[in-house]
């Protein structure tokens, strides 16, 4: 059982409605954070913006439909300085013209699926890096959260242990009513009161200041945030996760050099013939050989012969799509090293739990024995001291490390892209 305990990661899905209850859980932490994050939703509409581009660099697969119209005097041909084109911009007329201009790309020999190919991938690129920011979002809020949990924790602890320095003293103060105890006794007895109360004291200010980070964070009225401690969360299995390639930061790599190597692809096709089409119909003033109602059609080629910068293009793209690779050999060993960073907190975590409940066990019995002696005038309120305080130590290693084992845990998910485990309990 001590194994099958383990592979359990205690992480946080407190029962609830749709609105918040006193105590807010971590799913609805994040799901509140990422809502209210505003790199999140700038990442998002990058996202938006990127898709669009697709869109953009697939047009050129569509025709062209224009309405010109133009106005000239002196030379006949001098009107196409304007730009118009089509028979608006025909040199056998002079005056007034008007007419609609219609072209489109028939083969240009993988131009414009190279560049739709090359946004498709940028868009990808765009979708996993508002992942990590979701991640990083994430994170924040989980750190500050599991701060909160860690610190409402120690509040309760220390007002354990508070009570049981007061029923302590108590007795303290009887025995020396009575002249069978030394009064120094009843200096040590509210010393290690007011230890107590003060460490409650202090934890309590930091509740109160980790539950407005997380109003921050969230946007979340802070009167409505009260964090529960460790003993309210429960636990779920979390042993299979790992990066399995799907981390974003590799597929951001990733895309970026699908991304260069279509672009790469898009330099070497500028290289090669274009065939397009054009059609235009209009009228014109002022007519010479011609009439004034006219159409024309016609097919054209344009070969490139020679360009200096296309040389270069291809070679810049070819350069940065070898280089895409290493980058995502990098993201990978930056993964892995961050993943390792994570399990070491959790086996370090793991070790250190199943030693410390064999310790808690013996802090327990050398609390209750050393009050029992004192009482019966066999031991010294040195002892009773001591033990609490190795008692009050001991609970707070489990429940420090119960929450790093926690706290690494979901760090771990958020990270490796599943942020679906912690919002939905999957």
């Amino acid at each position: 059982m001590k194994h099958l305990y383990l592979l359990l990661i205690p992480i946080l899905f407190l029962s609830g409605g749709s609105g918040f209850s006193a105590e807010v859980s971590l799913s609805e932490i994040l799901v509140k954070a990422e809502k209210f994050s505003h790199l999140l939703s700038a990442a998002q509409l990058n996202e938006t913006a990127a898709r669009a581009n697709v869109g953009l660099a697939r047009s050129d697969y569509f025709p062209t439909l224009d309405f010109e119209a133009v106005d000239s005097t002196g030379f006949a041909a001098s009107s196409n300085l304007s730009g118009i084109t089509g028979i608006p911009g025909s040199p056998y007329r002079k005056g007034a013209s008007l007419g609609a201009v219609s072209r489109i790309n028939i083969w240009d020999f993988g131009r414009t699926f190279y560049s739709t190919e090359s946004a498709s991938y940028e868009a990808n690129v765009e979708k996993y890096r508002s992942q990590i920011t979701e991640a990083e979002v994430d994170l924040e809020a989980a750190k500050t959260f599991f701060d909160c949990v860690r610190t409402k924790t120690q509040m309760e602890n220390w007002q354990i242990i508070l009570d049981q320095a007061r029923v302590v003293s108590e007795e303290v103060q009887k025995y020396i009513a009575t002249g069978q105890r030394s009064v120094v006794d009843k200096y040590l007895s509210e010393s290690q009161v007011e230890e107590a109360f003060t460490q409650k004291a202090d934890f309590e200010k930091k509740s109160d200041l980790e539950a407005r980070q997380l109003s921050i964070l969230t946007g979340i009225d802070y009167a409505e945030i009260s964090c529960p401690i460790l003993s309210k969360l429960s636990k779920i299995d979390a042993s299979a996760i790992s990066d399995n390639g799907k981390n974003p930061d590799v597929l951001v790599a990733t895309e970026q050099a699908h991304a260069e190597e279509a672009r790469a692809s898009h330099a070497k096709a500028e290289r090669l013939p274009k065939l397009f089409a054009g059609a235009s119909a209009g009228i014109m003033q002022d007519v010479r050989l011609v009439r004034e109602k006219n159409y024309s059609i016609g097919i054209g080629l344009e070969i490139p012969l020679f360009e200096v910068k296309a040389y270069y293009k291809i070679k810049r793209a070819e350069a940065l799509s070898s280089g895409r690779q290493f980058l995502i050999e990098a993201a990978k060993e930056r993964v892995d090293q961050t993943n390792a960073k994570y399990d070491k907190i959790i086996l370090s975590s793991q070790a250190r739990l199943e030693h410390l409940q064999n310790e808690l066990k013996l802090a327990e019995e050398g609390f209750q024995i050393a009050k029992r002696r004192y009482f019966k005038f066999q031991g010294t309120l040195v002892d009773v001291r001591e033990t609490l305080r190795n008692l009050t130590r001991t609970r707070i290693q489990i429940d420090d490390s119960q929450i790093d084992f926690m706290e690494a845990s979901a760090a771990k998910i958020l990270f490796n892209g599943r942020t679906s485990i912690l919002k939905e309990g999957k």
